[in-house]
């Protein structure tokens, strides 16, 4: 059973291989876009484009998978659909990982003076997203790609609308104030524990990530592919 989920993991990265490229170039616009609006709100730049490449990464999946009828194929092998659940959610929490470890050491070198807060803040942020993902993918699971972003892109152009907002108008305060809300809570990070934040979050985080791989497995179980 563990081979067959680490296979299926590994087949979700060789599908992303060939749009390596274009991850890249995304990321590098997305990022200089999201500076020139707000050039201090470096951390919730990095954090956003980790949650980009994440929401892109788990749409490409499920799309190649519906559009070669790659599930329909699995499903008639004898692995079982808690399998492919599994292995989806292994894949994405490999990528989420890997991100986590590179935002916070980009937050840490780009901050000297608040490095461990910076740092924080930055991945306590993604960790937010992860969550917002988790809620996500079950509905992939239960409706289909061609459903499921139907749905949630209108709720992920919303948020990031709402951020890009925020981000500009704490910008916008800072600059009357001397101090904006992010270099407030970066502050009030430093001045508590950083490491003990960031992993509590993180704790939550996994916590969640694991019912949203249950609930997946209960709606996939249920869901007619043929």
């Amino acid at each position: 059973m563990k081979d067959e989920t680490i296979r299926l993991a590994v087949k979700d990265f060789q599908i992303q291989a060939k749009s390596i490229k274009s991850y890249v170039i995304t990321l590098l616009v997305f990022i200089a876009i999201f500076l020139i609006m707000s050039p201090k709100q470096y951390q919730m730049a990095f954090s956003m484009a980790a949650l980009v490449t994440l929401y892109r990464f788990i749409n490409s999946t499920m799309y190649e998978d519906e559009k070669n009828n790659t599930l329909r194929l699995i499903d008639s092998l004898p692995v079982g659909r808690e399998t492919v659940v599994r292995a989806r959610y292994l894949s994405t929490g490999i990528l989420a990982a890997v991100m986590i470890i590179v935002l916070g050491a980009v937050s840490f070198i780009a901050d000297r003076t608040y490095a461990g807060a910076s740092a924080a803040l930055t991945i306590c942020t993604f960790l937010v997203y992860i969550i917002a993902m988790s809620v996500y993918m079950p509905v992939g699971f239960k409706l289909g790609y061609l459903k499921a972003v139907n749905i949630n892109r209108f709720v992920f152009i919303g948020i990031f609308i709402l951020f890009g907002s925020i981000s500009m108008l704490i910008g916008s305060l800072g600059t009357r104030q001397g101090v904006s809300l992010t270099e407030s809570t970066i502050v009030l990070l430093d001045n508590t524990s950083p490491a003990l934040i960031t992993a509590v979050f993180a704790v939550v985080t996994l916590v969640l990530y694991i019912v949203s791989m249950k609930v997946s497995v209960v709606f996939y179980k249920k869901r007619e592919l043929f």
